[in-house]
């Protein structure tokens, strides 16, 4: 048998660098957790000046007359884009494993307030369908964090397809938040469970598959 020879050596630079990588692990951990404090409290600032913001906006655009639609249309078209870019940010805040650490109390504020803006944004997207005659496709999801087996399933079918259906407004609500205006959504359309959907203004209660609400979209 072939006495095979230790490279101490090599085992010695696996060592080092096993640990440089552990240490910098904790060091990055630290730091994102950090990160992310900071980051809700940016995006708090953020809120209330998108909700200042878009007050303003409705004033003004209430006084356009005849060019309203075409302003008001630009200017969905411009702020979607940046509505869902934040949704995913919130939803990054809400599946992290740490969650709890970085301060649950103002994560549920930052949310709060994101739901608000979402609902004042999709009254102007029906306050547009009713006014300028051009229907737009839009999706309200009502979710629950909380016993609720189906809700993951559902958002990741109207994840499938808000990317094959770009053009397709989604609206996320967390439906036992204890917000008034949620509440108020949820009452209007008689939602029962969770999850349920509001497509083009019908309500859906229940899981639905891709194909069913392909379907409704069609009708």
């Amino acid at each position: 048998m072939v006495k095979r020879e230790i490279n101490y050596g090599l085992y010695l630079v696996v060592l080092v660098i096993s640990t440089v990588i552990f240490t910098t692990g904790l060091l990055v951990g630290n730091a994102l957790n950090q990160s992310k404090e900071d980051s809700i409290s940016k995006d708090l600032a953020y809120l209330d000046e998108a909700r200042n913001l878009q007050e303003t906006n409705m004033l003004l655009l209430n006084t356009l007359e005849e060019k309203r639609c075409d302003v008001l249309s630009a200017y969905i078209d411009m702020m979607i884009p940046e509505l869902e870019t934040f949704g995913e940010r919130v939803d990054r805040y809400e599946s992290s494993s740490d969650s709890k650490r970085f301060g649950l109390d103002e994560y549920r504020i930052l949310k709060n307030r994101y739901m608000i803006l979402l609902i004042k944004y999709w009254t102007l997207i029906r306050s547009y369908e009713k006014d300028c005659g051009k229907p737009i496709d839009d999706i309200i999801y009502f979710y629950s964090n909380e016993k609720c087996e189906d809700c993951k399933a559902q958002g990741i079918i109207l994840d499938s397809i808000k990317k094959n259906n770009p053009d397709i407004l989604i609206f996320s609500l967390e439906g036992d938040s204890n917000l008034s205006s949620v509440m108020i959504l949820a009452k209007t359309y008689n939602i029962t469970e969770y999850p349920s959907t509001v497509i083009n203004g019908d309500p859906y209660n229940g899981l639905l598959s891709k194909s069913q609400i392909e379907e409704i979209l069609r009708k």
